[in-house]
């Protein structure tokens, strides 16, 4: 929840709900009322929540997918570099700045997976 929204607003919002449920309650459907009640005021709330929010429900689903593609491409360069580290540590470098791991920094490393695929 964040914390910069008033919790009186997220009642108020249950309240609007609240009173939406009462309106719109069809008896004849043969379902309780609380529990009618309880999803019209969820998501009255949860209405509220998104106009307060300045990113549209479509660009925070598409943040989520680039934080784990980047995840997903970090712990594949992880995996990468534990594979070829013995030749970064192997007897044939005698100097650590020598290496070709050592002179690539992670970034080039990254492009050239992705350049890769």
């Amino acid at each position: 929840m964040p914390r910069h929204v008033p919790f009186e607003d997220l009642v108020h919002a249950g309240v609007v709900g609240l009173i939406d449920a009462l309106q719109k309650y069809d008896k004849g459907k043969h379902v309780m009322f609380g529990s009618y009640a309880k999803f019209r005021i969820r998501g009255a709330i949860l209405d509220s929540l998104r106009g307060l929010d300045w990113a549209p429900r479509k660009q925070r689903k598409r943040t989520k997918q680039i934080e784990a593609a980047i995840c997903a491409a970090e712990q594949r360069l992880h995996s990468f570099g534990e594979s070829y580290q013995h030749l970064a540590e192997g007897p044939h470098c005698s100097d650590a700045t020598t290496s070709p791991l050592a002179a690539v920094g992670a970034g080039q490393i990254a492009a050239r997976l992705v350049r890769e695929r």
